[in-house]
């Protein structure tokens, strides 16, 4: 199969069969050409050896210009029809040397980021492939960059886990142990491919992460030839002296460490451990603060809610981010502080919060009466 988008009644079934790859390269240049005159950088991605045939064609663009052609994009594409989305948006282009319709796909990058997002589109598989043995060490790569993540956070919130690490291509493949200068030549083969793949420092054929890439296996062949031949071909030696016996014995706390010192986020990871510390001090200093006023159960809301947000303020105010928290002096006066607060201002804080639900439940009830009064005049 070909393209898929326009294989609906809605635009008449547009047949997009499969494009012969030397047709393929004439209109990825051809498509170009056209899409420079409406955007500042246009580009694509390499696809994976040996390919033959595409199914569409993938044209990535940023930055729109101010002066484009008075003339819209689908028809300076000559485009039959098209499907307006964010970011990718998709055309159906007659060839009269396929004598049929191509589905070309228009990707917007955000700024500054066609570089990468090329590069993570590279060779199709590679980051499916490459991805999958940097997991274990709390690595992952998407379409913004590469990121690792603090594992002691991970288990509560992964996404809040992660820290940026790079968008540069060469510092991404030499990262994961990969030859730049050989990634830079190409691949011929899809055997100097996985060759490549396999120079990964994270290389652990044997590993049950391996399980991960099973999803893929069977829409991607590139993904399925490589799990299901070159990585039973490579003998337990061979997996050895690909990856160990080149690097030293490596753990997801080495890598860690290598990150943040390779590219410089010490400071970046001691304000993210900083501030989920802090958080969790908050926590247990609120709960000692309210053991030890004299009010319980709903009353305490009162009290502390306002206290909390008046922390935070300040908090945002002074530009803490936590980098004091593991500092045992700085939580003893924190705490010691809003004690005080809360022990000095308990009673007017309960008294306002009282006398502010009373307002909103006597609001409440006129909204009430209001709703059933407008109802019953329109029933009547």
């Amino acid at each position: 199969m070909g393209g898929s988008a326009f294989n609906s009644p809605k635009y008449g079934s547009l047949p997009t069969p499969r494009i012969p790859d030397h047709i393929h390269q004439r209109l990825v240049s051809q498509f170009q050409s056209t899409l420079s005159l409406f955007f500042s950088k246009v580009g694509s991605s390499p696809g994976a050896p040996e390919k033959s045939e595409h199914g569409d064609i993938d044209i990535l663009v940023e930055g729109p210009l101010e002066s484009p052609p008075s003339t819209t994009l689908q028809s300076a594409l000559g485009a039959a029809a098209c499907i307006s989305s964010s970011p990718t948006t998709n055309f159906a282009i007659w060839d009269d040397q396929l004598a049929a319709y191509v589905q070309l796909d228009v990707h917007v990058c955000r700024r500054g980021g066609i570089e990468w997002e090329c590069f993570h589109r590279s060779h199709g598989d590679l980051w499916n492939i490459l991805g999958v043995m940097g997991k274990p060490f709390g690595i992952s790569v998407n379409d913004t960059g590469v990121r690792i993540s603090a594992e002691s956070i991970e288990r509560r919130n992964r996404k809040a886990s992660m820290l940026f690490l790079t968008e540069s291509p060469r510092e991404a493949i030499e990262f994961f142990g990969c030859d730049w200068n050989q990634y830079q030549r190409g691949f011929q083969t899809v055997e100097e491919f996985f060759a490549f793949c396999a120079q990964c420092r994270f290389l652990n054929h044997e590993k049950a992460e391996w399980k991960l890439i099973g999803r893929l296996k069977e829409k991607r062949p590139l993904c399925r030839r490589w799990v299901m031949e070159y990585l039973p071909s490579l003998s337990a030696g061979e997996a050895q002296s690909k990856t160990t016996a080149s690097h030293p014995k490596i753990t997801r706390e080495t890598i860690l460490r290598e990150a943040l010192t390779k590219f410089n986020k010490w400071d970046e990871y001691h304000c993210l451990l900083g501030g989920w510390e802090k958080e969790d001090f908050d926590h247990e200093m609120w709960g000692r603060i309210a053991e030890r006023l004299p009010i319980r159960n709903g009353d305490l809301g009162h009290v502390l809610r306002p206290l909390k947000r008046r922390l935070q303020r300040e908090d945002e105010t002074s530009g803490e981010k936590g980098l004091k928290a593991l500092k045992v002096e700085w939580r003893h006066s924190r705490e010691s502080k809003w004690a005080d607060i809360a022990l000095g201002e308990w009673e007017e804080l309960l008294k306002a919060g009282l006398a502010e639900t009373e307002i909103r439940k006597k609001e409440g009830i006129e909204k009430s009466r209001k709703t059933r009064r407008d109802t019953g005049n329109i029933s009547s």
